[in-house]
């Protein structure tokens, strides 16, 4: 009994042992199917990353055979699965690349990790390039090659663009990093002079002239904290000394992984140059517009006290002490009148008289009078062409140009020295008139004028031509002289530039257009005016009542009729009343309501026998052509005494007699 309940016991036991055994083996088939199950998840997961991965995924041994790799590399290389099985690692590359990529691949091995570029070379022979990277993995003691190529063609693209730019642009291009220049193009190079040697790894403010070094730092400081940065212009020096102009813009990039900054760098001292050219020409041009309003009003009043002042001399008997005192009063007036008219031959509205002449003789004529000018401690030498073409001037301004420039010259050298008066013809290109915004190309004759006396800074000679502007002391100039060479230039339709340095001289170049003419040589001869007194009837058209009266008194002086208007429709209304003649129309060119201009034609129908004659305090487009009368017209320039006046009135009355009489 006790033996069965024994084997009972025994049989239980056994029992719950393989339960326990059959539990165990549910629970390891349970764990086997859930890490299959795992396992499948994480293969399918790593087949989708692997695949799915921007760029080829490869898996190499130790001997370079492929392991592993995605779709991506069967597409990119045109090889099958099968045919990628049996290829080696380097055969995937072409003979120039093979190197770097085997050495690669033994560093993977060796260092745990490399990266490599290089072209990937499929099965038709086409390459792509590609950023290889590698990383070492052990998996049951064996070693792999595990990684991943990104195709960098745009990269490569880009890096070939910006390399082209890089050396080939006509720009300077420069990176710096913690202010040294780690790069600087050709560009660069060619626009400062230096070789690269001489760059890299130098202060980036070196190039810098002192007064724009501050700036050029404070705002590489503001760029970096991230603000925004403008281009900026500065003064630099090149290699040889020469002070530039040049605009430069930076931003920030990376180079060799570090923070730095990349910038272009223009050289703009021609554009500087001429935007300095025409601020000075428009400057001249509101100065001019001005000098001959200024001009102009003055004239008015000098001309009523010349006028007052000779018929007081007409009253007066020489021995009066106030014949003296009148005296003086228009010679003080003269020279106002003086002033006046280097004010208008500034401002370009003189009367012109021009005629073809050569430059060669009014030099040659004026050489004697010039040597005395300049006294006997100053060299004059004469540089003539002697076949020099001939231009169309006024000779007189001409001279006068000749005279201002020589005396220029003297004062420069006050010790003594040498001035040297040249010509010669010249033609002026395309060339120069992008260097010379004003200038037309054509063919010129060419007047310098040469010292070697003290010379002129930059910012003096920006001032040159300006009125009243003088670097002599006070009383020993007007600063007009230089102003109405400008004018007489400008107004014969040339040109005229400046060249010096302090120390070392100054030349004036003017170019005067020339012409294919013969030389004119006739003499003019004003007819001969043997009494001032008259008793025709002169109509006086004029604003400024003071200047009207004085006119009027001075022609009545003479015996003349005289009728008054202060405007022109006054004028309109006194011809319309009076039917009596008119012999001559005295009017002012600038007039309130209407011009001189147009009265005169309003009155041309009714009036066709009246003679006329303009005054005016500068020229008028109405009556000239750039400072040259028109044909047949009367003109007389403000101020003006009586007499001359008179003496005009009469040359054009007496005209109109014998051209009458020979008829």
């Amino acid at each position: 009994m006790k033996d069965e309940e024994k084997s009972r016991e025994q049989l239980i036991e056994e029992l719950k042992e393989v339960r326990l055994q059959l539990l165990e083996i549910e629970r390891a088939e349970k764990r086997r199917k859930n890490l299959a199950h795992r396992l499948m998840t994480e293969k399918i997961l790593s087949e989708a990353v692997i695949e799915s991965l921007p760029g080829i995924f490869y898996l190499f041994d130790d001997q370079g055979k492929p392991v592993r790799w995605n779709e991506a590399l069967e597409e990119i290389t045109q090889y099958s699965a099968e045919e990628i099985a049996r290829i080696h690692l380097l055969d995937f590359f072409g003979k120039e690349d093979r190197s770097k990529v085997e050495a690669s691949a033994k560093k993977v091995f060796n260092d745990g990790k490399a990266t490599v570029e290089a072209d990937l070379l499929a099965k038709d022979q086409s390459k792509t390039p590609y950023l290889l990277t590698g990383r070492r993995v052990t998996v049951d003691g064996e070693n792999y090659l595990v990684g991943l190529g990104i195709d960098i063609t745009k990269r490569r693209r880009l890096e070939e663009a910006f390399r082209d730019l890089f050396f080939y642009a006509p720009i300077g291009i420069f990176i710096v990093q913690n202010r040294k220049f780690k790069m600087v193009n050709p560009g660069f190079l060619k626009i400062t002079g230096y070789n690269e040697d001489e760059l890299l790894g130098k202060d980036c403010l070196t190039l810098a002239t002192n007064e724009f070094k501050e700036k050029i730092r404070v705002n590489a400081i503001q760029m970096l904290k991230g603000k925004r940065s403008s281009p900026y212009e500065y003064q630099f020096q090149t290699r040889e000394g020469e002070i530039k102009w040049a605009m430069e813009s930076v931003t920030t990039t990376s180079f060799n992984g570090k923070k730095s900054t990349i910038g272009y760098f223009m050289d703009i001292t021609e554009r500087r140059r001429l935007e300095d050219q025409l601020a000075r020409s428009q400057k001249m041009e509101a100065i001019g517009i001005l000098a001959g309003g200024i001009a102009h009003d003055f004239n008015n009043l000098l001309t009523a006290l010349l006028g007052y002042g000779e018929l007081m001399k007409m009253d007066l008997d020489r021995k009066d002490p106030h014949y003296y005192y009148t005296e003086e009063i228009m010679k003080t007036a003269t020279r106002g009148s003086n002033l006046t008219q280097q004010l208008l031959a500034f401002s370009r509205k003189q009367i012109l008289q021009p005629r073809v002449i050569s430059i060669n003789d009014l030099v040659g004529n004026m050489e004697r009078l010039l040597r005395r000018l300049i006294g006997e401690d100053i060299e004059l030498v004469t540089k003539i062409d002697p076949d020099l073409g001939a231009v169309r001037a006024d000779k007189g301004q001409i001279e006068q140009i000749i005279m201002n420039l020589a005396i220029n010259a003297r004062d420069a050298m006050p010790h003594g020295g040498k001035l040297t008066i040249e010509t010669a013809d010249a033609f002026l290109d395309e060339t120069y008139e992008q260097r010379h915004l004003e200038v037309k190309p054509g063919p010129y004759v060419m007047l310098a004028v040469s010292d070697n006396g003290m010379g002129m800074d930059l910012d003096t000679q920006s001032h040159t031509f300006e009125p009243f502007f003088t670097t002599k002391r006070m009383g020993q100039g007007t600063g007009l002289g230089l102003a109405t060479v400008y004018g007489i230039v400008r107004q014969s339709g040339g040109y005229i530039w400046v060249y010096s340095e302090p120390g070392q001289g100054t030349t004036f170049k003017i170019y005067l257009p020339r012409v294919d003419e013969d030389l004119d040589t006739s003499e003019i001869k004003p007819p001969m005016v043997t009494d001032l007194k008259g008793r025709e009837t002169i109509l006086v058209v004029e604003d400024d009542k003071a200047l009207r009266e004085v006119i009027s008194k001075g022609l009545k002086k003479f015996g003349y009729g005289v009728l008054e208007a202060a405007n022109g429709g006054e004028a309109l209304l006194i011809c319309e009343k009076r039917k009596a003649p008119i012999d001559l129309i005295l009017t002012d060119v600038v007039l309130p309501q209407m011009s001189g201009r147009e009265l005169v034609e309003r009155l041309e129908e009714t009036r066709p026998g009246m003679k006329v004659l303009y005054m005016s305090g500068y020229t008028e487009n109405a009556i000239v052509n750039n400072g040259i009368l028109k044909d047949n017209v009367g003109f007389l320039q403000k101020p003006f005494k009586v007499n001359v006046l008179v003496l005009k009135i009469r040359e054009i009355l007496n005209a109109c007699r014998s051209a009458a009489s020979n008829e």
